[in-house]
């Protein structure tokens, strides 16, 4: 079973990703209010409680993206 994420608290920052036109990944900081961006943030599992981890997923993505048949 996966690890259910963990999420911020009411109102609280959390970080984001989107790969931007220029084909860059982008880290967004938002505030968890449990409106709908934020929770669909939160369901696709692109929601980062530090913008550390955040980092750390960017190149666990390029390397799927790079090496994938």
């Amino acid at each position: 079973m996966a690890e259910k994420l963990l999420r911020a608290g009411h109102g609280k920052k959390y970080y984001y990703l989107i790969i931007n036109h220029f084909n860059e990944f982008v880290i967004f900081k938002a505030f968890d209010f449990r409106h709908s961006n934020s929770q669909k943030s939160y369901d696709s599992g692109n929601y980062f409680r530090t913008k550390k981890e955040a980092e750390k997923y960017i190149e666990t993505i390029k390397g799927l993206l790079k090496n994938r048949k």
